[in-house]
């Protein structure tokens, strides 16, 4: 199950190390290479780590899951009885088409898709069972009729095209902005949930969800992959934007990167999400919370053993300075984040309890 976590934009590093605690502690697991743990409870320690109440701080971390699975009313009845407040919808781009005048119409609710038809019903079905806020990840892919005709390249590359002919486009920026409208609207106003959270693309420095328009793809962390990324971000900006003035009284609450934050630490052409608060901030883009992904697996919470990536607590470091200059007060959510990112059946995986445990987003 995936989880959801927001970072408050005044808190310090102490209680993002308790969002980071949460995921080493869950994966730490004896492997080849690493001793066992020994852990030691000390009933006359103090419960806190903060100077407040931690245990009320670490629920609000967890209070979102993702919608990774196919809940049924005895699962909804535990999502509600713990206390889950955000569910975070993936692959849910919509269905329909453009009028001759470029005007989006929505196709039947039960075509919603990508990939899976219904998805985004069924997510927003569940959110209303458990009395969740939806947190809406968009512009995963591009409508068949704003998609760039496959490049003519070599038949050895055709397969590679081909996974990405999604992405490939727009051919026009501004009926792109009218589908996020429609978006916009079909969410907060026709499906009621005025409070609903919008994250553009997935994970877009290791070649995640962005839009391209020339080919080959740019490299993973590149500065061509960034400017792609920034350009539809920005696009997607304007469309809340517009949104919002032609309906007085709603408000898109919008994010970005969605970051598969730790592979610029050390990877790329520059770090994506520093440079990103940079942008958004210089370009008064809009601009209402910070998305990053980060698993225990990735490395050590505090440099406790050599790992691919920096600890959590120094990239934190580096990401909340960033945000301190940028942005004073913006929030930072971990909108993935787990014990181990892989969640097929193998042994790497089994600390997340099943094949479907492993990503988590969590509210900050």
């Amino acid at each position: 199950m995936s989880m959801l976590g927001k970072h408050p934009a005044t808190g310090g590093v102490g209680i993002g190390t308790l969002l980071a605690v949460l995921v080493a502690a869950a994966a730490f697991h004896t492997t080849s290479g690493r001793a066992a743990c020994v852990i030691l409870i000390k009933p006359s320690a103090a419960m806190n780590v903060t100077g407040k109440n931690d245990v009320r701080r670490l629920k609000r971390l967890a209070e979102g899951v993702g919608w990774d699975f196919s809940p049924d009313a005895l699962t909804n009845a535990g999502l509600k009885r713990i206390g889950i407040k955000t569910l975070r919808l993936i692959d849910v781009d919509i269905a329909g088409r453009f009028t001759k005048q470029g005007r989006f119409v929505l196709g039947d609710a039960r075509a919603f898709q990508a990939g899976w038809p219904g998805r985004l019903s069924s997510g927003l079905a569940t959110c209303r069972a458990v009395g969740a806020i939806p947190h809406i990840v968009i512009a995963q892919v591009l409508p068949p009729q704003l998609r760039l005709p496959p490049p003519p390249v070599p038949k050895a590359q055709r397969t590679a095209v081909a996974a990405r002919i999604s992405d490939y486009g727009p051919t026009n920026w501004r009926w792109y902005r009218r589908y996020c409208q429609a978006y916009f609207k079909y969410i907060l106003i026709d499906q009621k949930f005025p409070n609903a959270e919008f994250e553009v693309g997935n994970e877009p420095e290791t070649s995640g969800a962005f839009f391209y328009s020339h080919w080959p793809w740019p490299a993973m962390g590149s500065a061509a992959g960034y400017a792609a990324y920034f350009k539809e971000y920005k696009n997607v900006a304007r469309a809340a934007e517009d949104f919002q003035k032609k309906h007085p009284g709603q408000h898109v609450i919008l994010g970005g990167l969605a970051s598969g934050w730790p592979f610029t630490f050390k990877f790329g052409a520059f770090n994506w999400s520093v440079r990103f608060l940079r942008d958004c901030a210089r370009q008064k883009v809009k601009l209402d919370f910070l998305g990053l992904h980060y698993y225990g697996n990735i490395s050590s919470l505090d440099g406790q053993y050599p790992a691919n990536f920096p600890p959590f607590t120094r990239m934190f470091r580096v990401t909340q300075a960033a945000r301190d200059r940028y942005y004073s007060h913006l929030p930072i959510q971990f909108t993935e984040w787990g014990p181990d990112y892989n969640t097929s059946n193998q042994p790497n995986a089994i600390i997340n309890a099943d094949n479907v445990g492993g990503p988590g987003r969590r509210r900050s």
